[in-house]
C-alpha cells in the first residue's frame, strides 16, 4: 500500500467515529508507515468538504470503506488509497453485509489485546451510529450505488495517482465479483494499481501496521 513516509489525510467509513480513524493514525506514526496527518470520521468528511480540501491537499489520503466520497481529485491530493472501498449494493446486501460485520467483531472479541480492539471497535461504531444516526445513514443511497473503481479509474485518467486494497474475507464487496475489473484494467491505457490484503471489511481498523504492510500487488 502507497503510503510510506507520507502525511496522511485518513477518513473513515459509515459509523466509524474520528476517535477509531485518530487511533489508527497514531498507530500507523508510530510504527514509522506516516509521518503526520489528520484523521476524520465518515460523517465529519461529508459535511466538511472544505475543511477535507485543504487536509487532502498535497497529502495522501487513506479512505476506508465509503471514506471515498468525500474525496474528489480537485482537493489536489497527492495520492489517493482506497481501502475496503464500496462497489454497488442493493440496501438489503448492505445490511447483511453490516449484521455479518458485527457478529464478526462480536466473535473476534475477548481479554486479548486482539479481541480488545474487536470489543471497543465494535463498541465505537454502535455509539455512533446511536448518537449520529441521519447523520451517517442518510448517505446509504448513495453508497448503494457507488463504485470505488470507476471513481479511481476516472482520477487515473485525470492524472491523479490512487491505489486500491481489497480485502480477502471482506462481509460487504466479496473479492471475487470486485478483483476481475481491477485485472481487466490492467491491459487497459488506464489500469488501477490496486493489492490485496488479508481480514473483513474492517481489518484496517483493528490492524492497520499489517494491512499496510502485508497487502501484496
Amino acid at each position: 500500500m502507497n503510503i510510506h513516509d507520507a502525511e496522511l489525510t485518513i477518513i473513515g467509513g459509515i459509523n466509524t467515529p474520528a476517535r477509531s480513524m485518530e487511533r489508527v493514525l497514531d498507530e500507523l506514526i508510530d510504527a514509522d508507515l506516516a509521518t503526520d496527518g489528520q484523521a476524520f470520521s465518515f460523517r465529519e468528511a461529508m459535511n466538511n468538504p472544505d475543511l477535507i480540501k485543504r487536509a487532502a491537499a498535497g497529502n495522501t489520503v487513506v479512505a476506508h470503506s465509503a471514506g471515498l466520497l468525500a474525496v474528489t481529485s480537485e482537493m489536489r491530493p497527492a495520492h489517493v488509497e482506497a481501502i475496503a472501498g464500496p462497489e454497488p449494493r442493493s440496501f438489503g446486501r448492505l445490511i447483511v453485509g453490516a449484521v455479518k460485520l458485527s457478529l464478526n467483531h462480536a466473535r473476534n472479541s475477548g481479554l486479548s489485546e486482539q479481541g480488545q480492539r474487536h470489543l471497543h471497535l465494535n463498541a465505537e461504531k454502535g455509539l455512533e451510529l446511536a448518537t449520529h444516526t441521519y447523520g451517517n445513514l442518510r448517505h446509504m443511497k448513495a453508497i448503494g450505488s457507488f463504485s470505488t473503481f470507476e471513481i479511481l479509474r476516472e482520477m487515473a485518467e485525470a492524472g491523479q495517482s490512487v491505489g486500491s486494497v481489497l480485502m480477502d474475507a471482506d462481509e460487504f464487496f466479496p473479492i471475487a465479483t470486485i478483483q476481475p475489473r481491477y485485472e481487466e484494467a490492467a491491459f487497459s491505457r488506464t489500469p488501477v494499481p490496486y493489492a490485496i490484503a488479508e481480514g473483513g471489511h474492517d481489518q484496517f481498523l483493528t490492524h492497520p501496521i499489517e494491512t499496510s504492510t502485508n497487502s501484496s500487488l
